[in-house]
C-alpha cells in the first residue's frame, strides 16, 4: 500500500506539466470544492431555518390545541389535570382563554386572535422570551385596568406606546355570527373594551400581527366565561403530537376539537424538508459531474504511464496493486477538492447570516421579506453530520469514479506494450 501511495503521488506529481490533463485535473479538483460547498452551505442553511421555525414560531404556537366546543369547558384546569395523568408522552397542559378580536382606535382597525394566559403558558410554549413583560407582571400587577401585550410592529402601525389606551372588540359574542349587512350592523352593536398597552411583542414576520395577548382573568371576563375554552398542550415528540393527544383525548368529559401546529405551518416545514431533499439530490449531480472528470483524467493517466505500467507488471508488481495505485490516484483528487470545498463551506456557514446581511445593505435590498416570512435575515446552522456526511459522500464518489479506470490500468499486456 505504501508503494501504491508514492507511486499515486509520483504520477500526480509527474503530470502538471501537462497542459490538457492539468486542466482535466483542476476540473475535477474544482468541481468536487464547489459540490461540497454548495451541499454544506445549503444543508447549514435549511438547518437554520427549521432551527428558526422551532425556536419561533413553535415557541408561541402550542404543538396542540384542545378547544371546547361548547363556549367554554365547565372546568378547564381539570380537564387538564386528566390529560396531564393520561399519558406519560404529554409533558404539559396550560388552560387558556382564546378569543376572535378585532383592535381599533375608530379609524384603523385589525383583526387579532385575543390569547389570555398566565404563568402556566410557559411551560407548554417559551412565549416569554419575545416578551417584554413577563407573564407573572401581566396577570399580578394590573388587576386595576385590563393589560394587553401587541405586536411591536402592530403596536407601530397604530402609533402606541406603553401606556396607551387601546380599544378592543370581542368578536366570539353570540350576536356576532351573522352575515353580510347583518355582520357590519352586529359588529357596531358590539361592546368595546378599552385596554392599556403595557408590553410588546417582538417575534418577527406576521406572527407579530396575528395575536394580542392579556392575562386570563381579564380575557374570561370580556369572553363572558366561567372558566377557560382552550387547552394548550406539550408533547414529547412535536411531529407526532396530534396523535399523542388524540390517543388521550377520551379522558375528556366535554367534546373538544384538536388541531395541532402542523394546521398552520405544516406547509412550511414540509417545505423546508422537501427543498432539503432536492438540494442532496442536485449537489450529488454536481458531484457526480466532477467525478466523471476524474474518470476522463484516470483515463488519459492510464493512456500516458502504459510504458511504466508495463515495466512494473515486468518487475513483479501485482495488478491489484496497480488498481490500487489508480484507484489512490483518483482518491487523492476527490479528497482535495473535498478538503477545499469543506473548509470553504464550513467558514461561509459560520458567517452566511452576516455576509447575506451585508450584501442586503450594499445591494439596498432584502433577501427576505419578513411581512412574508417568520424571519427577516437568512439563517446559519451548522451540522457536523451533515458536513461529515457530505465529506464521506464525495470521498466515496472518487473512489467509484476511479475504480473502473484503475481496473482497466491492470488489465494491461506488458507483451503486447514492450513489443510495440
Amino acid at each position: 500500500m505504501i508503494l501504491s501511495l508514492k507511486l499515486a503521488l509520483r504520477f500526480i506529481k509527474a503530470r502538471q506539466g501537462a497542459t490538457l490533463s492539468s486542466f482535466m485535473s483542476l476540473a475535477s479538483t474544482v468541481g468536487i470544492a464547489i459540490g461540497v460547498l454548495a451541499l454544506i452551505t445549503g444543508l447549514s442553511a435549511m438547518n437554520g431555518f427549521e432551527y428558526e421555525l422551532q425556536n419561533r414560531i413553535l415557541s408561541v404556537i402550542p404543538q396542540v390545541q384542545v378547544k371546547a366546543q361548547a363556549k367554554s369547558f365547565d372546568n378547564a384546569s381539570l380537564e387538564a389535570q386528566k390529560l396531564m395523568a393520561s399519558s406519560e408522552q404529554i409533558e404539559a397542559v396550560a388552560p387558556v382563554v382564546e378569543l376572535s378580536a378585532i383592535i381599533h382606535n375608530h379609524q384603523d382597525f385589525h383583526a387579532v386572535g385575543l390569547l389570555g394566559i398566565d404563568e402556566s403558558e410557559n411551560q407548554v410554549i417559551n412565549i416569554e422570551k419575545f416578551l417584554t413583560i413577563s407573564l407573572q407582571d401581566l396577570n399580578q400587577n394590573f388587576n386595576d385596568l385590563r393589560p394587553i401585550v401587541l405586536g411591536k410592529a402592530l403596536a407601530e402601525n397604530f402609533g402606541l406606546k406603553i401606556g396607551d389606551k387601546i380599544q378592543i372588540m370581542n368578536l366570539d359574542l353570540e350576536d356576532s355570527h351573522s352575515s353580510g349587512n347583518d355582520l357590519s350592523r352586529a359588529i357596531q352593536g358590539i361592546s368595546s373594551y378599552e385596554f392599556t398597552l403595557v408590553g410588546t411583542l417582538s417575534i418577527g414576520g406576521q406572527l407579530d400581527n396575528n395575536f394580542a395577548i392579556t392575562s386570563l382573568n381579564t380575557a374570561r371576563a370580556i369572553g363572558n366565561l366561567k372558566s377557560e375554552n382552550t387547552l394548550h398542550v406539550k408533547t414529547t415528540d412535536f411531529l407526532r403530537c396530534l396523535p399523542i393527544v388524540y390517543q388521550s383525548s377520551n379522558v375528556l368529559t366535554q367534546r373538544a376539537t384538536l388541531t395541532s401546529w402542523m394546521a398552520s405551518q405544516g406547509k412550511l416545514y414540509n417545505d423546508i424538508q422537501m427543498i432539503r431533499s432536492v438540494m442532496y439530490l442536485a449537489m450529488i449531480m454536481v458531484m457526480m459531474v466532477a467525478c466523471f472528470n476524474i474518470i476522463g483524467t484516470l483515463y488519459m493517466l492510464v493512456s500516458e504511464r502504459r510504458d511504466e505500467i508495463a515495466i512494473l507488471l515486468t518487475l513483479g508488481f501485482k495488478r491489484q496493486d496497480i488498481m490500487k495505485t489508480f484507484t489512490l490516484v483518483g482518491l487523492i483528487k476527490g479528497a482535495i477538492g473535498t478538503l477545499i470545498g469543506a473548509i470553504l463551506g464550513i467558514l461561509l456557514s459560520l458567517n452566511l447570516t452576516t455576509l447575506t446581511t451585508f450584501l442586503e445593505q450594499l445591494l439596498n435590498t432584502k433577501f427576505l421579506n419578513e411581512n412574508i416570512y417568520f424571519i427577516s435575515f437568512i439563517p446559519s446552522r451548522l451540522g457536523i453530520f451533515d458536513v461529515m456526511l457530505v465529506i464521506c459522500t464525495a470521498l466515496m464518489m472518487s473512489i467509484l469514479a476511479a475504480l473502473f479506470p484503475a481496473f482497466k490500468a491492470s488489465r494491461t499486456d506488458p507483451a503486447q506494450i514492450l513489443n510495440g
